[in-house]
């Protein structure tokens, strides 16, 4: 299934944009141990296309954006 258009738009978009509205919260990424943890990004996944969104921290990579997971796009072909 392709990435529905609101999620195309927020790609690569600064991560203070907001999220769009179909996207839900499923979590954040740690890395570190736990007493010294960094929180690099949050995980959305989007309710209109099912694809994967991840919101960047400045410490994450890439640093202060969002970004779509593509590789939703090549699961789904080859499971057509």
């Amino acid at each position: 299934m392709r990435a529905c258009e609101a999620c195309v738009e927020l790609n690569s978009a600064p991560s203070s944009w907001p999220p769009h509205p179909n996207l839900a919260l499923f979590g954040a990424g740690f890395f570190g141990v736990l007493a010294h943890s960094v929180m690099i990004r949050d995980q959305y996944k989007c309710m209109t296309c099912g694809h994967w969104m991840y919101r960047y921290t400045s410490d994450g990579d890439p640093a202060a954006k969002w970004r779509l997971d593509r590789q939703s796009d090549s699961t789904a072909e080859q499971t057509a």
